[in-house]
C-alpha cells in the first residue's frame, strides 16, 4: 500500500490477534504510513507505542522522510529522547550483564523497562540482574511480567521455577517446572545441572517431570523423522498424543502450520487436526495455507 501511494485506509486493527505479542516495528510502520497520510497526532502516537514496545533508533527516525509531518514536533523530540535513552540503558545493561556487574545491570535493566513497558525482553533481563543481585520478589515480578507479554513463555516458566526455588518454595518450584515443561521448555541438559534448582531436585516430583520431558521429546523425534519421509498417516497416529502431553508447546512454539499439523491435515484428518490449534484465529491461519 505504502509503494502505491495509498495511506488514508483503517489502521484499526488488532495487534494482539492470535495472542502474539506486537513488535515495535508494527508500530514504527503504523507511524510512517499515518504521517504519509497527514495524520499528525495518529502518527505521534504510534510512534509512542513504537517506544513502548522497545524501538530506540532514534538516528533513523530522525532521518526517515517518511515522518517528515511530525519531525519539528515537540512530541517527536520528545520520543526521539526517549529513544536515545532507551539505547543507552539497553546498551549499558547488556555491558554490565556481560561483565557480571548485576547491581548496575539492574538499575540499567529498570530504566529500560520504564521507558519501554510493554518490551518483555527487558523485563526479562532485569528479573536475571535482581535474581543474581539477590532479589528474588523482583526477579519473579520481571518474568511474571514478560511471560503476560507472550514473551518467551517455556523459559520464563522456567526462571519463575528457579527464583521459587532459591526463595525454598519447593511446591511452587515444581509446579512452575512442569507448566515450563508442559508449554515446550526444551533444555533437558540445563534442568538436570542448573544450580538454582538444587533445593527441588531430590523431590520424586522432580524426576517425574524430567520423564514426562524424555517422552515428549523422544516424541516429536519421531514425528519429526515420519514427516521427513512423509508418512503422513504415522505423523497423525503420533501428534495427537503429542497435542494432549503439550498442548501449549504443540500450538504456540512451532507455529502453524507445524509438523504434526500437517500430519493430521495431509490424510484429511481435519478433525483431529484442530486439537494442534485451540485458538481459533491459529486455526483458520492455518487452513488458508495451501498445504
Amino acid at each position: 500500500f505504502e509503494d502505491m501511494g495509498e495511506f488514508d485506509f483503517d489502521f484499526d486493527f488488532d495487534f494482539e490477534f492470535g495472542g502474539l505479542t506486537p513488535v515495535a516495528d508494527w508500530y514504527y510502520n503504523q507511524a510512517c504510513c499515518l504521517a504519509l497520510a497527514g495524520d499528525e497526532d495518529g502518527a505521534a502516537d504510534a510512534l509512542a507505542r513504537a517506544v513502548e514496545y522497545g524501538y530506540d533508533d532514534a538516528d533513523h527516525a530522525a532521518d526517515d522522510s517518511d515522518l517528515d509531518a511530525i519531525h519539528g514536533s515537540d512530541t517527536f523530540k520528545k520520543l526521539a529522547g526517549r529513544m536515545t535513552g532507551l539505547e543507552e540503558a539497553a546498551q549499558a545493561g547488556e555491558n554490565a550483564f556481560n561483565e557480571e556487574r548485576w547491581d548496575d545491570a539492574l538499575e540499567a535493566f529498570k530504566a529500560a523497562v520504564k521507558v519501554a513497558p510493554k518490551q518483555g525482553h527487558y523485563h526479562h533481563l532485569m528479573a536475571f540482574a535482581a535474581l543474581r543481585a539477590g532479589d528474588t520478589d523482583l526477579a519473579r515480578k520481571g518474568w511474571t511480567a514478560a511471560m503476560g507479554l507472550n514473551y518467551n513463555k517455556p523459559t520464563m516458566l522456567y526462571n519463575l521455577a528457579c527464583t521459587t526455588a532459591i526463595a525454598g518454595q519447593t511446591d511452587e518450584a515444581l509446579g512452575y517446572l512442569a507448566k515450563a515443561a508442559d508449554a515446550g521448555f526444551e533444555d533437558f541438559k540445563l534442568m538436570k545441572e542448573d544450580p538454582d534448582l538444587d533445593n527441588v531436585r531430590d523431590d520424586s516430583r522432580f524426576d517425574a517431570i524430567l520423564t514426562g520431558m524424555t517422552d515428549t521429546l523422544k516424541l516429536q523425534r519421531e514425528i519429526e523423522t515420519a514427516a521427513e519421509f512423509e508418512e503422513w498417516s504415522t505423523v497423525a497416529e503420533q501428534s495427537r498424543p503429542l497435542f494432549h502431553r503439550a498442548p501449549a508447546h504443540s500450538c504456540r512454539q512451532t507455529g502453524p502450520p507445524d509438523r504434526p499439523a500437517m500430519g493430521l491435515v495431509h490424510p484429511a484428518r481435519y478433525d483431529h487436526a484442530g486439537d494442534a490449534f485451540p485458538d481459533p484465529p491459529l486455526f483458520q491461519l492455518a487452513f488458508r495455507h495451501p498445504l
